[in-house]
């Protein structure tokens, strides 16, 4: 087949009324796909299992002409969720070539259509990842600090790598000193302008 239909991902809204949903691009095997459903009220995103008993879980079929996908919760999808549907292809290649064979054109053409398809699985993982501008001068990788718990990221001193910066409680600390360090100006302004209206009168 050719792969005329770049869908990277297919994200819906629940209406409560339906259980079906469409990846509307060619999928080669129902294990090819992965479809996760997210609660918007609990912020909690959930990797449905087809074949199971779960409420959301699912059964999936593909058409044999258009190789598009049709997947159907055991439920109605409620207007607090979103289905997500992405594609999981194992990267493999199982084509053996054998030397002085007939050129298996069929069978080359399916290794040339899981390849890109694999291409565009990654794109989807890609278009996720944070990544630098374009324009910016960073071509080298950037490298993360060992997760510390409760630190946010900060640049390191070269601007080439990430760090472990202040805690929650140090950015808090901070934002009550600055809180206080504005007062004490404020107060310390207003001490000079009664210092100079003094020396005035005295004058």
């Amino acid at each position: 087949m050719t792969i005329a239909t770049e869908v990277k991902r297919v994200v819906e809204l629940g209406t409560g009324a339906t259980k079906t949903f469409y990846f509307n691009a060619p999928v080669e095997l129902l294990d090819d796909l992965a479809v996760y459903t997210f609660d918007t009220t609990t912020n909690t995103g959930t990797l449905q299992v087809r074949g199971g008993g779960g409420t959301y879980d699912y059964t999936m079929s593909i058409n044999s002409s258009t190789k598009y996908a049709t997947i159907t919760l055991n439920t109605n999808l409620p207007t607090t969720h979103r289905v997500i549907i992405v594609r999981a292809i194992d990267i493999t290649q199982q084509v053996d070539y054998v030397e002085g064979d007939p050129f298996p054109a069929e069978t080359h053409e399916g290794a040339l259509d899981k390849l890109t398809l694999i291409a565009t699985m990654l794109s989807e993982q890609i278009d996720r990842s944070l990544k630098v501008a374009i324009t910016s001068a960073t071509v080298t990788s950037i490298e993360l600090a060992e997760p510390e718990a409760g630190r946010a990221l900060i640049w390191n001193s070269t601007g080439s790598g990430l760090i472990n910066g202040p805690n929650s409680t140090d950015i808090a600390n901070a934002q009550t000193n600055a809180a206080a360090a504005n007062q004490s100006a404020i107060d310390a302004a207003a001490a000079a302008q009664t210092a100079t209206n003094i020396q005035n009168q005295l004058s």
